[in-house]
């Protein structure tokens, strides 16, 4: 597996991007939730083109947890990732109420993963392909886990899967950018040579310089791993045939 080529990471919360101060299963509160900033700092080299956070929360349609409560914590994750990761990729979550196995949506059922990539593609204007997915979960299968949700999810997905602990002792690849230019989006050339496969501080100063050159703000950067939006075609209108109108010659 090549991690550097996944354009989205799907990723559990509890246990993988969250833990407790309390040392509990799940959070008591937002002042019992603690961010797992070794994840934070993977996430943030990887930098993939988004962050999909996939969530079961039964307790609340057990009444464990009031919704009120759990939704102000999830939002608070992702702002919080958001921010630390950088707007080059986007952070967005799910989460599932139901304790049915026969709900879609419920993991190791796929339906939040397929929603919310569906959702990613129609915002960016391409597809992605499952092999560019990946997801990093703490329910592998193995021992002291509590089960192996995350890891089945991710099978019946069709994806590469992590356990979060592997993942946070990976040594990864320093993420590269591209210097693109609006409106076409296209990787801009300088001297002949693209400028691509560049370095964050490269890639910054490359688009900084370009737009006080030019005095525009149409040149930005983006990860390597960025797609140029797909221009649909024009909607072709139906030729309507011209209607022959017969005389009558019949006299009345």
């Amino acid at each position: 597996m090549d991690i550097s080529k996944k354009k989205i990471v799907f990723i559990d919360l509890d246990d993988t991007l969250i833990t407790t101060s309390s040392k509990a299963s799940f959070p008591k509160g937002i002042w019992d939730m603690e961010l797992k900033m070794k994840v934070f700092e993977q996430l943030k080299k990887l930098h993939p083109l988004a962050v999909l956070i996939a969530s079961n929360q039964g307790g609340i349609e057990l009444g464990i947890v009031p919704k009120q409560l759990f939704e102000p914590k999830f939002i608070y994750v992702i702002a919080s990732l958001q921010e630390f990761i950088g707007f080059n990729t986007l952070v967005a979550g799910n989460f599932c109420i139901s304790n049915d196995k026969e709900n879609p949506n419920r993991k190791p059922n796929t339906g939040m993963l397929n929603e919310m990539k569906k959702q990613f593609e129609k915002q960016i204007g391409n597809e992605i392909l499952k092999e560019e997915c990946l997801y990093i979960g703490d329910m592998s299968g193995l021992p002291g886990n509590h089960g192996n949700t995350d890891l089945k999810t991710a099978e019946n997905f069709g994806c590469d899967y992590l356990d979060v602990n592997e993942f946070i002792h990976m040594e990864l690849p320093e993420c590269k950018y591209k210097v693109i230019k609006f409106p076409m989006c296209d990787v801009v050339t300088e001297m002949s040579v693209k400028l691509e496969n560049l370095t964050l501080e490269e890639a910054s100063k490359s688009a900084i310089s370009l737009n006080q050159k030019h005095s525009t703000n149409a040149y930005t950067y983006v990860q390597q791993l960025w797609m140029k939006p797909i221009q649909e075609a024009p909607e072709q209108k139906p030729q309507t045939k011209g209607k022959t109108v017969k005389m009558s010659t019949k006299k009345k």
